[in-house]
């Protein structure tokens, strides 16, 4: 008769042991005595069975269970050291696992009891289905309370970075760009300077895919990141905040994901500045939906100017796209025209005119003071008072895991989301008086984009960082072709200016331009235009 052998162990550490041989030699000895003939060997290495991670996809029990589903498997025998190598979850799930293999026609040969469990077994002898369960609930209760005991230990390591016993800092917390010296953590130049480079292209208003390719050399100088520097690893790099120097402890979800546990630690040495991660941060959102500026941005006006042409199916609204002439000046065209993709609109604007009314204009605004912000320092007291809440909470966690009292269970639970809501309500004022202390404002942005001016024929990165110091300041570019006229929209709406087809103010803030509120908020967004709103109202 054919059989499986199926071997596992929960840690990959175990691969080094003496596992592997302990089970596959019972095993041969139970299969010589039985007269099986052993066809295949699944080993699950590093699946733990009390999560039930072998019995998820990718696991080999999951294929062991889904091919006695089919039938493939009825009359075989599967060999397994211990029921707990199958299953430690709770017991009724175990015993409903064997129910399933064994209805499928799988007989299962535990090697080291020399124990038979198939239907006719356990219709002969019922008892054997209290060996089962007996042997399930005890494999469960022992992983359960090692779960809890090593769940414990791991925050009290999570919230202060040190390994048990105060041995030092704790490799396993540990980004890729630092490491444990001496008990410390420490930064790997190397590897940090190569996130910083990201950072500072990101400013500069380099997309990621132009980032990935610019550092693909450096990564093969220094040997890191180890795979593919692709768009999806610089995005995660450059969106994380444990360049801040922060770690984010979390937790398993029943469902084997995780969630964040708590609020972010600080625990190593940053490697950006705050400023630098907020001003890539703008960088990211200014080039959302728009496909990221061009290699060399030619236009820096690309995701600001927009198509005012009504035609028959209403609005236009798509970008203006550059051409180039050798004999005249460039322009801008509708990009929908120019793609044959439904607009009929061919008026052309002259693009160095529209740039230099507009870099003129911006040296003469009055710019408000629109940070909404508040200083970190007043969230003090409130922070001081949420970790007494926490430590609480915390001794209320310990205490329930050792008592079973529905009345206590539910009284955390209600605890436990009022901590929660509170320390989400801070980590959003935070993050404002974050944004707040390290955004440019309004006028020290068109000083920035000014001061580029002379640059911008020749430098391909001084084009790149005036696009991005323009996104931030203007929310759309409106081009009429009726009178090739181009109204800059600023502030949500509410500070404007009017430009003629050579570049030339004609108007300024308070006018009527021919923007609808719906067609503002698509193109800026309603929380920025309701933003703005808010700062008129005050002023």
């Amino acid at each position: 008769m054919d059989a499986l052998l199926y071997i596992r162990f929960s840690t990959k550490d175990q691969d080094k042991g003496d596992s592997i041989r302990r089970q596959t030699q019972l095993a041969q000895d139970v299969a010589k005595a039985r007269g099986l003939r052993i066809t295949e060997t699944l080993l699950d290495r590093g699946k733990s069975a009390y999560h039930a991670k072998n019995r998820a996809k990718g696991g080999k029990l999951y294929e062991i269970e889904e091919r006695a589903q089919r039938g493939e498997l009825a009359g075989k025998v599967l060999l397994v050291e211990a029921m707990d190598r199958l299953s430690r979850e709770k017991p009724l799930e175990s015993l409903t696992l064997v129910r399933d293999l064994t209805k499928c026609g799988v007989t299962i040969c535990v090697t080291s009891s020399n124990r038979i469990y198939n239907t006719k077994e356990i219709d002969d002898n019922w008892t054997n289905l209290i060996v089962i369960l007996a042997g399930a609930a005890e494999a469960y209760g022992s992983s359960h309370e090692k779960s809890k005991r090593v769940r414990s230990a791991w925050r009290k390591t999570q919230a202060t970075g040190q390994m048990k016993d105060s041995k030092g800092a704790d490799q396993r917390l540990c980004p890729d760009w630092i490491e444990v010296r001496n008990g410390e953590y420490a930064v790997r130049e190397d590897r940090a300077d190569l996130v910083r480079r990201m950072f500072d292209m990101s400013a500069k208003g380099y997309g990621l895919r132009a980032i990935s390719d610019a550092l693909k050399p450096e990564q093969a100088r220094i040997g890191w990141p180890e795979g593919a520097l692709d768009i999806r690893r610089v995005n995660n790099l450059l969106r994380g905040r444990r360049v801040l120097g922060e770690y984010q402890p979390q937790t398993r979800t029943p469902t084997g994901g995780r969630e964040d546990a708590g609020p972010p630690v600080k625990l190593y040495p940053a490697i950006v500045t705050l400023k630098q991660w907020h001003d890539s941060q703008k960088g990211l959102e200014s080039r959302k939906n728009t496909g990221g500026p061009r290699r060399q941005a030619i236009n820096v006006l690309s995701h600001l100017a927009r198509c005012h042409h009504h035609g028959e199916d209403g609005l236009c609204g798509s970008r203006m796209t550059y051409r180039g002439h050798k004999k005249q000046q460039p322009q801008l065209v509708c990009q929908s025209f120019a793609r044959a993709a439904g607009c009929k609109c061919n008026a052309t604007y002259r693009y160095q005119s529209l740039l230099d009314g507009i870099l003129d204009e911006l040296g003469t605004l009055p710019f408000p003071n629109t940070a909404q912000g508040e200083p970190a320092d007043d969230l003090g007291e409130e922070w001081l008072e949420l970790k007494r809440k926490k430590d609480r909470l915390e001794q209320l966690a310990d205490r329930l895991m050792l008592e079973d009292d529905p009345i206590k269970e539910q009284a955390y639970q209600r605890f436990r989301r009022q901590v929660a809501d509170e320390e989400g309500e801070l980590l959003k004022r935070r993050a404002g008086s974050e944004r707040a202390s390290v955004t440019l404002s309004g006028e020290e942005l068109a000083k920035a984009a000014r001061a580029l001016r002379d640059q911008l024929e020749s430098s391909p990165e001084a084009r790149l960082q005036m696009q991005t110091y323009l996104d931030q300041l203007i929310d759309m570019i409106v081009m009429d072709p009726r009178d090739r006229t181009a109204t800059v929209v600023m502030f949500g709406g509410w500070m404007n200016f009017k430009l003629d087809k050579t570049g030339a103010v004609i108007a300024r803030a308070g006018l009527d331009i021919p923007v609808s509120q719906q067609t503002l908020e698509a193109n800026v967004g309603k929380d920025r235009v309701a933003q703005y709103n808010r700062a008129k109202g005050g002023r």
